[in-house]
């Protein structure tokens, strides 16, 4: 995964109005899913949310190219899973064929809303989890089994299965993704008056 921003996406009364704020910072961080990361934080005023999330921009807007130690120059994609598939139907008949998804970006992978947030003096901390059945929801055996196979791989991107491809991006920003905030008591020191 390739990160470029962290934002808090939040909601709030402002008189009569429903008003959105973004309060995010910039961030360059490519990370696997073996360990839990931290992106950073992302600085804010005291303020009372209806709703609120968490989104992670992924990839750039102009594609970006890594080059491996063999001096093949390759995409560097917003979201990069790799894998094994093996049909249920087919368990017994046929060996598991590797599956590569490739997401390119720019895409905002955003969390599930929280409701009456109210943030002040703390210090929260937001752990998000992608869960694998909900990054496939939507997608059947069926589809599976159909899917096109290119040398040996079903690649799932812009290019191949593209089906797959919009229903995987559409979970990943559909506001779905499990998220936990915890807070802890920031420690301010009064001011000790002589």
């Amino acid at each position: 995964m390739n990160a470029n921003e962290l934002i808090f996406d939040a909601f709030h009364q402002q008189g009569d109005m429903n008003v959105r704020e973004r309060f995010g910072i910039q961030v360059q961080r490519s990370f696997s899913f073996s360990e839990p990361v931290v992106l950073g934080s992302v600085p804010m005023p005291a303020i009372n949310c209806s709703s609120a999330c968490i989104a992670i921009g992924l990839g750039t807007k102009i594609p970006a190219r890594t080059t491996s130690s063999s001096g093949i120059v390759m995409p560097t994609y917003a979201l990069f899973l790799s894998g094994m598939y093996n049909s249920v139907v087919d368990m017994p008949r046929s060996p598991a064929i590797p599956i590569q998804i490739a997401i390119d970006g720019p895409i905002e992978l955003s969390t599930q809303y929280l409701y009456n947030v109210s943030i002040s003096k703390l210090t929260y901390s937001a752990v998000i989890t992608l869960p694998m059945d909900q990054i496939t929801n939507g997608i059947t055996v069926n589809m599976m089994n159909n899917a096109v196979v290119t040398n040996g791989t079903i690649f799932i991107n812009k290019s191949f299965n593209q089906d797959l491809y919009k229903i995987i991006v559409g979970n990943l920003t559909s506001n779905q993704i499990p998220v936990q905030f915890t807070s802890q008591l920031v420690n301010v020191a009064d001011p000790v008056s002589k």
